[in-house]
């Protein structure tokens, strides 16, 4: 699995070397044998602002808006149901 977050375009900060939107990762992982799990992404990002409210609401997670899920098709036992 790959849970990540991205920098968008144009997007100021520390170590931000490849700005791009999130299609052009899902894109670019998808084309290197990774499935996108939207569903899990999804969840992810809830539970992000979930922990966020109750754990650090002055601290914006990243992965609320930009974190994004993977799981790689070369593993054995996938299973795309």
């Amino acid at each position: 699995y790959i849970a990540m977050t991205y920098a968008a375009i144009g997007q100021t900060g520390h170590h931000h070397v490849n700005c791009q939107n999130e299609s052009y990762w899902i894109n670019t992982l998808e084309n290197n044998n990774f499935k996108y799990l939207k569903n899990e992404t999804e969840l992810f990002r809830i539970e992000s602002k979930i922990d966020m409210q109750n754990y650090s609401p002055d601290y914006i997670s990243h992965f609320i808006k930009r974190g994004l899920i993977f799981k790689n098709l070369d593993i054995e036992g996938y299973c795309s149901c």
